[in-house]
């Protein structure tokens, strides 16, 4: 089967007679991820998503795919295929994948033009049934496995599978957080926000929810109890214009509710007044940088499992308005909520007088500390040993740490907050830090049940 032919070509569902080619699962899935050609197939079956899926992995808005191969670039249209459910066959077992071909656009001319039915066969039933999953629902997810894989074709739709893994059927979210798809450095400032409204984090485009989203949304509130409920949207309307608000409470019926600032500064603080405000307990505060995305999504799963504000800063200083916050809630003459704060990341994001400003607005007997690497994965290890405990920890998120898919790590920050779920997020680039992997050796409760969590899709395999 030459996989990167059939890539190039329009592929929809069809009941014509077709060419049968047998697949073997091995040659597609290693058992825990999809081999080079199970991605390029997995690729011509998530074609069907495009027409809605947003920019993620090669997928553009104009309802075409854009598939690289060989350095040329093609486009693959609308397209449906859907694998139809593994059966014994002989001795071992099977499921099929029928689609027709037909030549599309491209910039060379294409030979290849016929109905397809791949059947695809393995001996191992586990095995084929976490590539069944994987091909049609794009992530795996099974209690008897040491690892899940919560992901989706999209951002949207990884959101959406760490939103049922929070919330399973007969459980029900309070509140819904919805972040836009961009909104990084909004986003990470509301996962303790999300922790104490008891929400999961959604994405959404800037003028509209998608379908899917919306049935989530629904799914999560309770189905027809969420009338009523609260939606939060986080930030200005420049990430989530007004017509989002009449959408959702025209088609759920729920209260619409913003919380923004003029800056991503400002937003975090309205997020972190919310915070506080909520919390029944003194809680530690968190510093972030706002252009140091990847060190400032470590902490996040941190925070919300301590529902504790993240403050997002210039570099060079803190503003009036974070000295005032931390002020008025660190300092015996205001609330006295906030206990030590925690400056995530190096001097390049987070300069010198942040952690005198913060110092100088707190009581004494508290400390400002700041925790860092040399690179993102290093401080990553430094969070990761910095607030977790010894031999303790029974779930990892693992996560790409590249800026354009750190959104996946941002829906799973309330998650590994959440009692149950608690773990830290794990940030891997093409393998893992030394320090990575020397602390989280040391933090497993146990090597052999410990569980890894991959969340979102570019992790490679050897991680």
């Amino acid at each position: 089967l030459d996989l990167s032919q059939t890539t190039l070509e329009k592929i929809t569902v069809t009941n014509a007679n077709y060419k049968e080619i047998n697949v073997n699962a091995d040659d597609l899935f290693n058992g825990t991820a999809l081999t080079k050609d199970g991605k390029v197939l997995d690729s011509m079956i998530s074609a069907k998503k495009t027409s809605n899926a947003g920019s993620d992995d090669n997928i553009n808005l104009d309802g075409k795919t854009s598939v690289i191969i060989n350095g040329d670039e093609y486009l693959t249209t609308q397209a449906s295929a859907t694998p139809t459910p593994v059966v014994k066959d002989g001795e071992g077992y099977s499921f099929d994948i029928i689609m027709e071909v037909n030549k599309a656009e491209a910039t060379r001319a294409l030979t290849y033009n016929d109905n397809v039915k791949l059947t695809i066969k393995g001996n191992d039933l586990v095995k084929l049934n976490k590539l069944y999953a994987l091909l049609s629902n794009g992530y795996i997810e099974s209690a008897d496995a040491e690892d899940e894989i919560l992901a989706g074709r999209t951002r949207f739709e990884t959101a959406i599978e760490v939103s049922k893994k929070a919330y399973p059927t007969g459980t029900t979210a309070d509140s819904i957080v919805l972040v836009n798809r961009d909104a990084v450095v909004d986003g990470l400032a509301a996962a303790p926000f999300a922790a104490v409204k008891n929400a999961p984090i959604l994405l959404t485009d800037v003028d509209a929810v998608r379908e899917d989203v919306v049935a989530e949304m629904k799914r999560a509130l309770g189905g027809d109890s969420a009338a009523g409920k609260t939606v939060y949207l986080v930030g200005g309307d420049a990430r989530i214009d007004d017509k989002v608000k009449s959408q959702l409470a025209e088609e759920l019926g729920v209260k619409v509710v913003r919380i923004s600032g003029k800056t991503r500064q400002e937003t975090s603080l309205k997020l972190a007044e919310e915070v506080v405000k909520a919390s029944q307990a003194d809680t530690n505060a968190y510093i972030v940088g706002g252009n140091g995305l990847a060190d400032a999504m470590s902490i996040a799963s941190v925070a919300a499992k301590d529902k504790a504000p993240i403050i997002v800063t210039n570099k060079d200083e803190l503003s009036d308005d974070a000295k005032s916050f931390l002020k008025t809630n660190g300092n015996a003459n205001g609330t006295d909520k906030i206990g030590d704060v925690f400056v995530i990341g190096g001097d390049a994001v987070v300069g010198t007088k942040v952690l005198t400003d913060a110092k100088e607005q707190i009581n004494a007997n508290e400390t400002v500390e700041r925790v860092y690497g040399k690179n993102r994965q290093m401080t990553n290890a430094a969070v990761i040993d910095e607030f977790y405990s010894d031999s303790a920890e029974t779930k990892f998120y693992v996560a790409h740490s590249s800026d354009d898919k750190l959104v996946d790590a941002l829906a799973a920050a309330p998650l590994a907050g959440k009692a149950g779920n608690v773990g830290p997020i794990v940030l891997v680039g093409e393998e893992l830090d030394k320090n990575q992997e020397t602390v989280i050796k040391s933090k497993k409760h146990n090597t052999d049940t410990s569980k890894h969590v991959q969340v979102g899709k570019g992790v490679v395999d050897s991680v």
